[in-house]
């Protein structure tokens, strides 16, 4: 069976991706930091990450980020 798979660094895009049904193969640490892996026979997951950039989740994600910054750079 063919396979094809999309592969992100991006938690919360792969957050977005899951959230839109997309298949989760695998998590781990690769060079570049985080390694993400979805199943992507359809190629929907190209299309879910420009749909990510263009809708509200984003701004949720960068506050959410900067947020445990705060909270993390607290005394």
């Amino acid at each position: 069976m063919p396979s094809k798979k999309y592969t992100t660094s991006d938690i919360g895009l792969a957050s977005y991706i899951m959230l839109k049904g997309g298949k989760l193969l695998s998590t781990g640490r690769g060079r570049q930091g985080y390694e993400i892996v979805f199943d992507d026979l359809d190629g929907k997951c190209g299309l879910l990450a420009v749909e990510y950039l263009n809708s509200e989740f984003t701004k949720y994600d960068m506050y959410s980020k900067n947020l445990r910054l705060l909270l993390k750079n607290q005394i």
